[in-house]
Order: structure tokens, then sequence, then C-alpha cells
């Protein structure tokens, strides 16, 4: 295969990207762009997907399957719902070589009760939530309990159903904690129960790999905790596009990163915005596990609603991103083994520096932390002139801070735009420092 360069077809593939890099870079890079040329008709959301999803998820599957042999792994559970189209991708990529693997149902919020119960701690809800603080009433129906049933303990502690509070701190509060994890007890037992048969449907035994988008591993920590119980014998091992150590916890997993594997979370804190939004643009159309039931003579999933997404959209992005694997695969293996360099070029660079089609489109997604959340949506300039702290606060809950950037500021040139993010961050590092992280 010869890989003259074609016209430029792409949107986040610079020719400088594509000809003044390795050889690795221009060989990959250009087989992209000149297959674009033969979509020309195709949506941009499909073309979208095969320039910046397509190498990410093909040379993450290269990775998983050299890491589970390297490792001596026996299957792989892919995790909803980011594993979706990854377990898709790599069945391509491999077909009958594959490792065996089964697409699982496991969420922090389905794990998060028998993980509980299992340590005997409600400080441990500190594990399975992504904020530091939430409101009291958002904290118990994570935990499946009713603020109205404890509101006078609450009330002896100065604290009302929109008190916010730090999970972590819960034991803290002695009574309440001891009342809390009581009712958690009459609740949950079914739940747990549930989880164990399915954990033996699906036979979780043996030294088996997770894989996931990831960040600190926390559903791997789970169910390392839950299955000392199941089967004590059973290893995991996880398989992440990135994994950071959570902060001021003792909690280890066993876990490898493509992107990025590190002791200290701080050192790679801006790929978490590139991982949450990788994870939405891999969902399939369901919602997240809440937890399980009987069904079909087995344990089946209880699924929540979908969120409320493009999904013809969402799922032309996703076809995009499955035809670039079909085709590389075809060719790939003349240009070889994809580095992490190479495949996440593309979709960092819409994530560091998105066009205005892509921060509307995808900032509008919704985000599931408890509660519904934008991705980036910002509100009207006029909103901000008057009332400022609004502006702060919607920055400050931004998952993706670019884009909500890039759509306040629309007649910012890309330069520009990376310029007043780094200004903005300069920014709350001296905020930080000056007043405290808890500021």
């Amino acid at each position: 295969m010869k890989f003259k360069l074609k016209s430029i077809d792409t949107q986040y593939i610079s020719k400088r990207d594509i000809i003044t890099s390795s050889v690795e870079h221009q060989k990959v890079y250009s087989f992209i762009n000149n297959k674009l040329i033969n979509y020309s008709s195709s949506s941009d959301a499909f073309r979208l997907g095969y320039e910046v999803l397509g190498p990410l998820i093909y040379g993450f599957c290269q990775w998983i399957h050299r890491q589970a042999n390297s490792c001596q792994l026996n299957k792989l559970f892919f995790l909803a719902r980011d594993g979706y189209l990854i377990q898709k991708a790599y069945r391509v990529v491999y077909g009958n070589s594959a490792i065996p693997s089964e697409y699982v149902y496991f969420s922090r919020t389905s794990l998060r009760i028998p993980y509980i119960l299992q340590t005997g701690r409600l400080s441990n809800l500190q594990h399975t939530m992504t904020r530091k603080q939430y409101e009291i009433q958002d904290l118990l129906s994570a935990l499946g309990l009713k603020f109205d049933e404890y509101a006078d303990l609450f009330a002896e502690y100065g604290l009302s159903r929109d008190s916010l509070l730090d999970p972590a701190d819960i034991d803290y509060y002695p009574r309440l904690s001891e009342a809390l994890l009581a009712g958690l007890h009459k609740v949950g037992l079914s739940t747990y129960d549930y989880l164990r048969q399915y954990l033996n449907q699906i036979n979780m035994h043996g030294r088996v790999g997770i894989v996931d988008v990831g960040w600190h591993g926390t559903i791997q920590k789970q169910l390392d905790c839950i299955l000392q119980s199941f089967d004590p014998l059973c290893k995991t091992v996880g398989l992440y596009c990135g994994y950071a150590k959570r902060r001021n916890t003792l909690q280890t997993v066993v876990a490898h990163g493509y992107w990025f594997s590190t002791e200290n979370e701080d050192d790679v804190i801006d790929m978490f915005r590139a991982t949450t939004l990788l994870e939405t643009l891999l969902f399939p159309q369901t919602g997240t596990t809440l937890g399980y039931r009987k069904h079909q003579g087995g344990i089946g999933p209880i699924l929540g609603d979908a969120e409320k997404l493009p999904w013809e959209w969402l799922n032309e992005f996703q076809n995009g991103a499955m035809q670039f694997v079909s085709d590389y695969k075809e060719y790939g293996p003349e240009i070889g083994i994809m580095s992490p360099e190479v495949s996440r070029l593309p979709f960092f660079n819409m994530a560091c520096l998105p066009r205005m089609k892509e921060a509307q489109t995808i900032g509008h997604f919704q985000f599931e932390d408890v509660t519904y959340t934008r991705i980036a949506a910002p509100r009207q300039w006029m909103y901000y002139l008057f009332h400022p702290k609004a502006l702060r606060r919607d920055y400050s809950n931004a998952i993706w801070k670019e884009a909500f950037i890039k759509q306040l500021l629309p007649w910012c040139s890309l330069k520009l735009l990376k310029k007043c993010y780094a200004l903005l961050k300069l920014l709350k590092d001296l905020f930080t420092d000056k007043h405290g992280s808890n500021s």
C-alpha cells in the first residue's frame, strides 16, 4: 500500500501532523485522510467519528490484546456502557484469535450498595462518587433512601435536605451514620444477593481483565472488595485508557493505562475531561445500570433511561469509527502497531481545540453524576453580565471547558482559544494557591 498524500480532507489532523511528524504519523494520518475522500458523501458525524474516534479505539484494542496476553488473562469483561463499542471493535480486529470476552452490566450505581454493605462503612460512599460535595438529598437518593425518613436526625446536626456534605464525612455523625447503614441493610440485601448470582452467571472467576475508559478504577475497586466474599481467588486486572490513583486513599488495584498510569492524579488532571468526553461518545442507546433482577431464568440488569442525546448523530459518529476499524484492519498490519500518541492525537486535538460545530453538538450532551448535567452548555452573555458569579460556577462545573469557552467566545480563533484556556487555568491555580483548595 502506498501512502501518497492527496488533498487534505481532515478536520482535526492538520497537514503539519501528516507531513512533519514521524513515519508512523505520516502513514496512519495519510491513510485516514485518503480514505475520508472516499467517504465524501457521508455525513459530517460519520466522517468525524472515522477521523477522531476510529484510530483511538483501534489502538486501544491492540493494546488490550497485548496486555491481556502479557498478564495471562483468561477472560475480558467489557464494562457497560463504555465497553460496548470497544468490545465490538475488539472482535472485529481479532476475530477468532480474540481472547474470550463478555459485555457486562456494572456501574458505580449498581455496585454502590453491595460495596458499602460489604465494607460496613457508610463513608466508603466517597469511593463511588465523583465530586467532593453533594446535597444531602442527592446522597440519600444515591443510596436508595428517602430524606424525609431521616429528617429529624439530620436536624439534630443542623443539616437540611439541601445542605452540602462530603460523603467521606458521614462517619463524623455517628447516630446518623448508624441509622442510614441500618436502613441500607433493609433495602440493599436483595440487591447484594442478585449481584452475587450475576457474578456467578457471567463466570467471573480466575484471572480476568476489566476493560473501561477508566480514571480511578472505581468499579474495579468495588468489584475487588465484593469478590473477597464471593470468590477470593478471582483476580482482576484493569485495562483502561487511563488510570490515576485516587487522591488521599490507600485503596489500590492492579491496573494499566493506555494513555497514562500514575500514582498522582494531579499530574494528569487535564486528562479527566478527555476521558469523560470519550465515555459519552461511546454510549450505546441505553441507560446506566441501576441494579439487578430475576430475568428469563437468570439475573438481568435494571437499566435507567437513556440520556437525552442526539442519538442519530451519535450513531453516525460511532458508525464512522467502526468503519475505520474495518478499513484499517485490512491495511493496518502493513503499518504495524499503532502507538498511543498516534491513535489519540486527532481526538485530543478535538478535545483541546474544538470547532464551534462540535462544541455545540457534543457540549450539550448530558452526563450523569447522581443528577444529570450538560458537558459544556454556557448561558447567554447577557445573563452572565447580570450574574457574574454564575459564570465562575458554570465554568467550574463544565466538564469540557474548552467547548464552554468556544461557545462563549465564538469569535476566538483556535490559537486564541488555547491562550484563553491557559489564562483561566493559571488564574484558577493562583486562586487555589492563595485561598486554599476548598475555596
